[in-house]
């Protein structure tokens, strides 16, 4: 791991300290618990464990720590994790409460692929240390892939994958497409089976550079549905990037590599400070500012350093960027903005959720020194928050979240590692 001057790893390192206490106030055996929030919705009732893209950066995280402190409990929780994963799965091959802000529902995208080829990545590490679960690792992603990404998803007429099963659609999500594509490609990697998906991976990788918008004000982008060539999200169109960089590398076509590099040409100006990159941007308007959400941005800034488009001292710049936003409590921010300027501090933006909490623990993670600073637990946190037009008392401690009225009536509490809230008014 490459070292920097003065006490910058150090700081880094305290953050993450911090960050792991607030992840074991929440986690157990069975999973990671607690609320989703995200940019088009939110789930406060369901709060129990969830199989979702949070284990994209938990288990890049946890392998990242392992190695640079030496210690086995990192490599203890990716096994208990990844049992966890292996005991949600559905007989069609999908996943639990894989959803996110539209738990408790099955089949989500694109967060079942993402959190399989989290798998993925992690499973040299438990063959290196002699799991003994391997083979039904194997057969578990075998069973999501052949009878749920393939016989479910794939869309005949559009050769590209789906977001749910149903009949052919006329549209299809290009980064859900994407992390479809890096699954197979990690997956025939693992499996030497690169002949069973070779079709499914050129051909979901056509569909992707042919919904890049290619002139324009918005030239580059790649939007969040294939037909919606007058707006892009920004943070959606990077998601791309990783699978178009595996695609170049694997097929060496051109024009793999020349839509990254015109992605990058769209990126270009958040690529420096993913806190200020706006929500969506539009192509006869002008671009949508709020919400920002913290761990979005560090998980741009990962997926840019995954695709080789920026270096590691432009990421830990971001990364420390990012640390302003860290509560007492270990957590932190959500977000900046759900309310707009007017009402920046919306209940939401500080409602923690551990699907971008994973994100942030994964990039400070890249850069944090091996020395583990002792934990310090949670330190409660209280603060003056908006739902609506109400002015609420949001706080979090150890054990539990509460929003309160001003006459002390409850909207919301909700004991942490139990799966429903026993007050939801929100």
């Amino acid at each position: 791991m490459t070292e920097y001057a003065g006490d910058r790893p150090v700081a880094l390192s305290k953050a993450v300290a911090r960050l792991e206490s607030w992840f074991s106030s929440i986690r157990d055996e069975r999973g990671y618990y607690g609320p989703s929030v995200g940019a088009n919705g939110w789930n406060m009732a369901y709060c129990g464990p969830s199989f979702d893209w949070k284990y994209e950066g938990l288990f890049r995280a946890y392998a990242a720590r392992g190695q640079s402190t030496g210690k086995s409990i990192y490599l203890d929780l990716i096994g208990q994790d990844v049992d966890a994963i292996l005991r949600a799965q559905w007989r069609n091959g999908c996943f639990s409460v894989s959803h996110f802000e539209n738990n408790p529902c099955e089949g989500g995208m694109p967060h079942e692929p993402a959190m399989l080829s989290a798998v993925c990545r992690v499973l040299p590490l438990l063959d290196t240390h002699g799991n003994g679960q391997l083979s039904r690792v194997y057969d578990v992603i075998e069973k999501y892939v052949s009878e749920y990404l393939i016989r479910l998803l794939w869309n005949k007429t559009l050769r590209t994958f789906n977001s749910w099963p149903t009949s052919d659609f006329v549209s299809y999500n290009p980064h859900c497409v994407a992390s479809a594509l890096e699954l197979l490609i990690h997956y025939a990697a693992l499996t030497n089976a690169g002949d069973r998906f070779e079709s499914y991976i050129l051909e979901g990788g056509k569909s992707i550079l042919a919904s890049q918008i290619t002139e324009g004000p918005l030239r580059g982008g790649i939007p969040a549905a294939s037909l919606d060539c007058g707006e892009v999200y920004p943070y959606w169109a990077i998601r791309c990037a990783p699978a178009l960089r595996l695609l170049a590398q694997k097929t060496q076509a051109a024009e793999f590599s020349n839509a990254l590099a015109l992605l990058m040409e769209f990126v270009r100006p958040y690529a420096g400070a993913v806190t200020t990159c706006p929500r969506a941007v539009y192509a006869d308007r002008p671009p949508c500012a709020f919400p920002f959400i913290v761990g979005a941005g560090a998980d741009m800034v990962l997926r840019l350093l995954d695709a080789e488009l920026i270096d590691r001292d432009a990421a830990l710049r971001q990364a420390e960027s990012l640390i302003r936003h860290q509560l007492p409590t270990g957590a932190f921010r959500t977000a900046v903005g759900f309310g707009g300027r007017k009402r920046a501090r919306d209940w939401r933006d500080f409602m923690p959720v551990c699907g971008w909490q994973d994100k942030i623990y994964a990039l400070l993670s890249l850069f944090s020194s091996g020395e583990s600073p002792d934990a310090e637990g949670v330190t409660p946190f209280e603060t003056e928050v908006r739902v609506l037009w109400r002015r609420v008392q949001f706080r979090e401690t150890a054990d539990e979240i509460v929003l309160k009225k001003r006459n002390g009536a409850t909207l919301y509490q909700w004991r942490k590692k139990t799966p429903w809230p026993s007050v939801c008014l929100l």
